[in-house]
């Protein structure tokens, strides 16, 4: 196996041009804390097939719901992968594939057995090797979802937070390069 390098991502990098952002958005920098809302942020110096990302995010205490999108594989604006934890009416964990031209994909839809909260800060793991891909939530060592996705159009990409309509706060983001059988 090869060396791991992880990667750790501040939220001051925003201010630097390390990310990119798409949609217009409010993205927002305190305290090292990215606040997105109606549009999502990309590393624009990454290009990874298999990782790990890791971050902590939340709903501010006023939002109505969490929201918790991030993406993996982000190649273009119309392809990536995309793991959210949504609460309000939903309550679940979702996984699926962005593409034009009828690539999209769902994936995975893991029911909660209970509702998110605003304020409260969770921790989400997403491994990608290969065409697998598990989604932890919190100290969790079993994934809540575990897919497999052969038919992909693209297998590499960066990594993106946000995505929601809803206000999300993201910290402690870090990204693993990981050899595919991991």
């Amino acid at each position: 196996m090869s060396q791991q390098r992880t990667l750790a991502l501040d939220a001051d990098s925003l201010s630097r041009g390390d990310w990119q952002t798409y949609d217009r958005g409010e993205f927002r920098i305190e305290d090292g804390v990215l606040t997105v809302a109606d549009g999502w942020v990309a590393a624009s110096h990454l290009d990874l097939e298999n990782l790990v990302l890791e971050f902590s995010a939340r709903a501010p205490e006023e939002a109505q719901q969490v929201q918790i999108w991030a993406g993996f594989r982000h190649y273009s604006r119309d392809y990536r992968y995309v793991v959210a934890l949504r609460g309000g009416n939903n309550n679940h964990l979702y996984l699926a594939r962005m593409g034009a031209e009828g690539y999209d994909k769902m994936l995975a839809l893991r029911p909660l057995e209970w509702s998110p909260v605003p304020g409260v800060w969770y921790q989400l793991r997403v491994v990608c090797a290969g065409t697998k891909i598990a989604v932890y939530l919190g100290d969790d060592d079993t994934p809540l979802i575990c897919v497999e996705d052969e038919d992909a159009p693209f297998a590499r990409g960066s990594i993106s937070l946000g995505g929601s309509y809803q206000p999300t706060e993201f910290k402690d983001v870090r990204v693993t390069q990981v050899d595919s059988g991991y």
